[in-house]
């Protein structure tokens, strides 16, 4: 009895630990960004393209991850400017060759798909900064195809 009251005490401590630990992480920025590597992909045709990784289900909610989500919707028209969403519950390779831990997080690229601006998280200081950010988008002469990944 004394061993499985020690054995169901740690595995409670263990998990509250781990749930105590997501929670932390979930609203604080992450590590420094992991520079990427260009890649030879439809990221190139574009002066500007942004990946944005979220949870797409949370768009229509009212909280911070839900305006970020329409503030980069907003601008996937734009001339120039490519947006790709990628959904944080499924990242696969996308997440791991950016170095992406939290959602949201948008991760800005420039035409050879080098990374030059990151948001993350959902704290007012972070979508204040990407407002700006979108605000200073570069645009094109050129009118843009319908790009985004959903």
């Amino acid at each position: 009895m004394n061993n499985r009251f020690l054995i169901l005490t740690a595995t409670a401590a263990a998990l509250a630990l781990i749930s105590w630990s997501r929670s932390r992480t979930a609203h604080e920025p992450m590590a420094p960004p992991v520079p990427s590597q260009p890649s030879a992909s439809i990221e190139q045709a574009h002066e500007a393209t942004l990946l944005l990784f979220a949870d797409p289900d949370e768009a229509e909610d009212s909280c911070e991850c839900a305006e970020i989500i329409r503030l980069v919707r907003e601008v996937s028209g734009t001339p120039g400017v490519l947006v790709r969403e990628i959904d944080s519950r499924r990242p696969g390779e996308d997440a791991r060759s950016h170095g992406v831990r939290l959602s949201p997080t948008v991760i800005f690229l420039d035409e050879a798909g080098r990374e030059y601006a990151r948001f993350e998280g959902e704290s007012s200081a972070t979508i204040r900064a990407l407002r700006s950010a979108l605000t200073d988008l570069p645009h094109s002469s050129e009118p843009m195809k319908n790009g985004a990944d959903q």
